[in-house]
């Protein structure tokens, strides 16, 4: 199975629902002749039918001009395992704002050009408020397709590139629209008998969109995220089995003897998290989707033709390496630096870290910053400038929580989580906090801020730790608010700090960790000679 193939059968996994919107859909055609009376046929000796039956979608006509042959659609999709709603508005009904509210739902989303003929103005609209709707939310996956029996495709796509803001054209020669991950793709739809070269019928649109949203989403990363998903998706009635009505009862008990009887809210949710968890086979999917063979095919797919090279020096952005052939790449990938050959020219196996930027990325630039946004992906479970964050999100002060105060300086909150609740309303409580140092070499963490990535390292010195005094109000913990479009945490004496994320929690108990260390050496006056036969020193 190739990259692609393996692709488009998670994408056709994780794709569920499709919502389509056509005033000329229809489940029995408009000039279809009657059925004629049921005759009785003689079966067959074992009861079975004379001759084969052929089932409807075979013997039925194709559907002419602009209409859409909803029934065709619908089972089409359905032999997939997908399910599709058919939106049709009647004369003079506007159904936009329904098309709109459906697709925050749906996983795609199709419309026809001509409704009520009016020139693409309601799939424009429709276009409009989507993608409005989903900067809104912070941004999501969307692919948005436009099927229509317009004879002209690229008339309506400069019509959409000219009334929807910030797409452009793909430079590959189809009519396609792109906007980060929003994305609307034009397709023909066939019509009756005569089947245009790019044509598409109704029983043929569900793998079609399959390969397109299998193109457009697709990825090493982006399938580890539709395979998990999909395994969610798929098991999520367990989920709701596991967590049984008949566990009320002993969840309020629990809540009755706990002495902070709140406690019991995140401890549930936590149970629900892990659980979650736990619906997908980790190692099974693991090799699957991301396995040393799926590697190999991505690499030879995505990166068999293309120049690659690594920084020869980790000092030098100029400086790189001779081009590297993709079998070399591919044995490193599998077996790890210790697969790198001394006589290849790879400059060794030291600082390979430093080196790998340009590797598989356009510029050594381009590359760096794609690293830095992976260790951010990896580092943070909520960020301020990246992310969506639901509409009733409220950063809670932590540990792990990173702010930046007036002056710059950028802090790590190391109070533990036990004592950032529960607080006695309008009381001011102190929170401990260790600084960060902004560096680019070494460093322990990247966040991004309003000027972009910065590099940060952990200032482990004791005198380095101060707290600070937050006033919790008339809640039970210490809540930012928005300040500017951004939230903001404000001090007991009115210092206003920054909130740049939450990191995760593994992440935020290593610096605490760190801390804790560092502050718990032991300053032992001892006899040299001992101290120094205990140190390796040789080495």
């Amino acid at each position: 199975m190739s990259f692609t193939e393996l692709t488009r059968e998670i994408a056709a996994r994780f794709l569920q629902t499709v919502v389509v919107f056509d005033d000329e859909a229809y489940l029995q055609a408009p000039d279809d002749p009657p059925p004629d009376d049921a005759v009785l046929v003689a079966p067959g000796p074992r009861g079975e039918h004379p001759t084969p039956i052929e089932s409807a979608d075979e013997v039925r006509p194709p559907s002419k001009n602009q209409q859409l042959d909803a029934k065709v659609l619908m089972d089409s999709f359905a032999k997939r395992g997908q399910v599709c709603a058919v939106l049709a508005p009647a004369k003079h009904e506007d159904l936009v704002g329904t098309v709109v509210d459906c697709g925050r739902k749906a996983d795609v989303l199709v419309l026809d050009w001509q409704i009520g003929k009016d020139n693409g103005d309601t799939a424009v609209r429709v276009v409009n408020r989507v993608l409005a709707e989903d900067l809104k939310q912070g941004g999501r996956l969307r692919l948005v397709v436009i099927y229509t029996g317009e004879p002209q495709l690229a008339s309506c796509c400069t019509t959409v590139l000219e009334q929807v803001k910030g797409l452009s054209l793909l430079s590959d020669g189809r009519f396609v629209l792109v906007k980060e991950n929003f994305r609307v793709v034009f397709i023909r739809k066939t019509d009756g008998a005569t089947v245009p070269g790019d044509a598409t019928s109704e029983r043929d649109l569900p793998e079609r969109i399959i390969r397109e949203f299998a193109e457009f989403a697709g990825g090493l990363l982006p399938n580890a995220a539709m395979s998990a998903a999909a395994a969610v998706r798929e098991n999520v009635h367990v989920l709701l089995r596991r967590f049984g009505k008949e566990l009320d009862g002993a969840y309020l008990g629990h809540r009755m003897l706990l002495p902070q009887p709140e406690d019991a809210e995140s401890f549930l949710f936590e149970l629900v998290g892990d659980e979650i968890k736990s619906l997908f086979d980790l190692p099974l999917l693991a090799d699957h989707v991301v396995g040393i063979a799926s590697l190999k095919d991505y690499l030879a797919e995505c990166h068999g033709n293309s120049q690659l090279v690594l920084k020869q020096s980790r000092d030098s952005d100029k400086k790189l390496s001779p081009p590297i052939s993709i079998d070399r790449v591919i044995k490193v990938v599998e077996g790890g630096p210790k697969a790198i050959d001394p006589n290849w020219q790879w400059g060794g196996k030291s600082h390979l870290h430093e080196r790998l930027h340009p590797l598989f990325h356009a510029t050594i630039t381009d590359g760096e910053r794609w690293y830095a946004a992976f260790a951010r992906l990896s580092s943070f479970r909520r960020e301020a400038f990246t992310g969506h964050l639901p509409d009733d999100f409220e950063p809670m002060l932590s540990l792990g929580t990173i702010l930046k105060d007036p002056a710059g300086r950028y802090l790590i909150c190391l109070q533990p989580v036990c004592d950032c609740v529960r607080l006695d309303c309008n009381v001011p409580r102190n929170f401990l906090f260790g600084e960060f140092d902004r560096s680019e070499k070494p460093f322990d963490l990247v966040v991004r801020d309003e000027t972009g990535d910065v590099r940060l390292r952990f200032a482990l010195s004791p005198y380095r730790v101060f707290p600070i005094a937050f006033n919790p109000g008339n809640r039970a913990g210490i809540v930012a608010r928005r300040v500017g479009g951004l939230f903001s945490f404000e001090s007991a004496d009115t210092v206003q700090y920054g909130w740049i994320g939450d990191l995760r929690r593994l992440v935020a108990q290593r610096f605490a960790c760190r801390f804790s260390e560092q502050i718990s050496r032991i300053g032992l006056d001892e006899f040299e000679w001992q101290r120094l036969h205990a140190r390796k020193i040789d080495t």
